[in-house]
């Protein structure tokens, strides 16, 4: 197949000398908060073995209301007590590493000579694309704590506790969770004494130990309009505001976007602007609505905000416990020796490929081979290897609530509301077919 040059470059704009030579910044594009980023361990993947497993010890819980035996030294019947037995075990688990390779569409060095200004085009996207890995990187942590759990934790009345096992999760990503029937879904948004409950119970869990934060205290992962409903429009939980710093609370939290708001009660908020939401598309089966359409600019695609996902009727907020999970890389770099649970293979490596025989997968499947003796032809390319282990996964609690959806048809009040929002097939490059026969 050979290549037409008119095909290539269609995302850089040729500018005339009339138009600014600056290119503007769009906020959409810039990388939201990664609020997942850091809430965990990590740890190097070390060798080559496809699968690794571990054994997690256990303790049992003595009976403490046995009776104790009165020792009579003079009543050798009573001097030797009953035996009580103690029990423990071991649970085994596994986990391995994923991978996932990024491209950029294919470019050609001679063509790119005759675009004005465009050496400031291209520092603008290469700013971009060296940060959409990290934007990657966050959506598997969490996408994983929720799909390789044990529990979904259903919000309603009856605190329902929904083994993964019996809920379908048809992939890691948690692009659709079934729950089987109109009558397994939530029935309350995010409420304090729902929150409360878990507290306790996780308290009883071990979330207290190693948890970087005053004992008590829970770090809650939600929608920062979740955290006002929680707290700006109940006047009693506003009343339990901390009167301390946010940043007195734990320093295991500044890295990412740290706690965002003053903590409530025994929760200590982080915001997460690009929560999993869900749809219904009838028997209780949600699909996953993403927070953005790709739909055309004047060249290439840009993001629009969807409104599927501002009428989203499910989301999905998080108690994280920072030590409960490990982020598995190949590359044990760290960003700085006072932040062990960050490192630099979370970032990915973006390579410049420009072979002189170079193979090119397009969007649509097919392969160009390009005789690029002269190494005009390139794209961009990033590797990413993450693993993800669960050490302890009784303390991440990933909780499906209803949400207000804060949409157009929306009233304040009233969690389920409007018409069901239609789900939208993402777009994720408009790049033409640059092989020609």
């Amino acid at each position: 197949m050979s290549i037409s040059c008119s095909q290539l470059s269609t995302t850089l704009a040729r500018q005339t000398p009339v138009y600014d030579k600056e290119f503007l910044k769009d906020f959409i594009s810039d990388m939201p908060g990664l609020p997942f980023i850091g809430r965990h361990q990590t740890e190097t993947w070390e060798d080559g073995a496809e699968e690794r497993y571990f054994d997690k010890v256990h303790v049992g819980q003595p009976d403490y209301t046995a009776s104790w035996n009165r020792r009579r030294g003079g009543d050798c019947a009573n001097t030797m007590p009953p035996s009580q037995f103690i029990s423990g075990g071991t649970t085994r688990d596994s986990y391995y590493m994923e991978n996932k390779l990024l491209k950029s569409q294919l470019w050609n060095l001679d063509q790119l000579r005759t675009i004005p200004n465009l050496s400031g085009q291209i520092r603008e996207m290469y700013r971009n694309i060296r940060r959409i890995p990290m934007g990657f990187t966050a959506d598997y942590l969490r996408t994983r704590m929720l799909s390789y759990n044990d529990t979904l934790y259903i919000c309603g009345s009856s605190f329902t506790e929904t083994p993964i096992t019996s809920v379908v999760i048809n992939d890691a990503n948690a692009t659709e969770i079934v729950l089987g029937s109109e009558g397994a879904l939530p029935t309350s948004d995010l409420s304090l004494s729902y929150l409360n409950y878990y507290q306790q119970l996780l308290g009883m869990k071990g979330y207290d130990i190693e948890s970087g934060m005053s004992k008590g205290m829970r770090n809650l992962c939600t929608h920062q309009r979740t955290y006002q409903r929680l707290v700006g429009l109940n006047p009693e939980v506003r009343a339990q505001l901390h009167l301390v710093g946010v940043k007195d609370v734990s320093p295991l939290y500044q890295m990412g976007t740290g706690i965002n708001a003053d903590p409530f009660g025994s929760f200590a908020p982080t915001f997460d602007d690009h929560q999993l939401r869900y749809q219904d598309n009838g028997g209780g089966n949600l699909t996953r609505v993403l927070p953005y359409l790709n739909t055309a600019a004047t060249t290439g695609l840009k993001p629009t905000v969807n409104p599927a996902y501002l009428n989203a009727r499910y989301g999905i907020s998080y108690i994280i416990h920072p030590k409960a999970s490990t982020l598995l890389t190949p590359k044990p770099r760290k960003v700085h020796e006072m932040i062990p649970s960050v490192n630099s293979a979370m970032w990915g490596t973006w390579d410049y490929i420009n072979d002189k025989v170079l193979m090119y997968l397009n969007h649509d499947g097919t392969t160009c081979t390009i005789n690029n003796e002269l190494q005009w032809f390139f794209y961009w390319a990033c590797y990413i290897e993450l693993g993800f282990k669960y050490e302890q996964r009784p303390l991440i609690v990933p909780i499906l609530h209803l949400i207000d959806g804060a949409g157009k048809s929306c009233t304040v009040d009233v969690p389920v509301c409007g018409t069901a929002p239609q789900y939208v097939t993402q777009v994720t490059s408009d790049n033409p077919t640059v092989c020609q026969v």
